[in-house]
């Protein structure tokens, strides 16, 4: 995703659209390992290896489980439209006051606590589980607003091909990120590493749960060997 196709027309945010409303998410800061594992759902995994000038120990921190309730509003969405320019896009009238949520159990945060060495964190947390609610599928709220004029072309096709029922997550990048698909624990997962000191990472999804290693770390060989180092 190139950056510049926005400069000059910034992508409209979801609060155009409708309202939204967060419960839960809370952060629990400077928890023991076993502290941690008492808050959260699933076995809470850690590297056996870590990248060259990370050290100390780990500090752990929980996100609360959270959900967060989308209400799609006719009247919002038709007033945005009118002072962009776009009077005669008409709304699907299924839409008005659907619902849409989205649910994520408590997840785990780990970083590294030398301060005077490289920063380096694992993320944890189950999969997201996003519902449609009301009188629209989510592929039809997905649908209408890549359906709007000023979304690039480019992206609406790649969003378009998404099956949102697959469990695919979409990650936008830049051009100047280097990217490439990797295999981790024997999971398909996203490695974005360019061997320099503004750092890198490695993003995998399975059996329900999310992980991410990474940090001021630009290694790729050393990145993987981490994401594949927990146990």
């Amino acid at each position: 995703i190139n950056p510049q196709d926005f400069r000059s027309q910034p992508l409209p945010g979801l609060q155009d659209f409708g309202t939204a409303k967060l419960q839960g998410g809370d952060m629990k800061d400077n928890l023991t390992g076993a502290q941690a594992a008492q808050l959260v759902s699933f076995h809470i995994l850690v590297p056996t290896y870590v990248p060259n000038g990370v050290s100390g120990k780990l500090q752990y921190s929980v996100m609360t489980g959270a959900e967060v309730m989308f209400t799609f509003s006719s009247s919002m969405t038709r007033a945005y439209l009118d002072k962009s320019g776009y009077k005669n896009i008409a709304i699907p009238a299924n839409l008005a006051g659907a619902t849409f949520t989205i649910n994520v159990a408590a997840g785990v945060e780990m970083q590294y606590s030398n301060a005077n060495a490289l920063p380096f964190f694992i993320i944890e947390v189950p999969a997201p589980i996003i519902r449609a609610t009301g009188g629209a599928s989510l592929n039809e709220l997905r649908d209408f607003l890549l359906s709007l004029p000023n979304i690039p072309q480019s992206l609406a096709t790649q969003l378009k091909s998404i099956d949102l029922n697959s469990g695919t997550i979409p990650i936008p990048l830049p051009p100047q990120v280097t990217a490439q698909h990797v295999t981790i624990h024997g999971a398909p997962g996203l490695l974005l590493a360019d061997n320099t000191p503004i750092g890198g990472g490695v993003l995998w999804q399975t059996h329900d749960m999310i992980y991410a290693v990474g940090g001021a770390v630009g290694n790729a060989t050393q990145l993987m060997e981490t994401a594949n180092s927990l146990r």
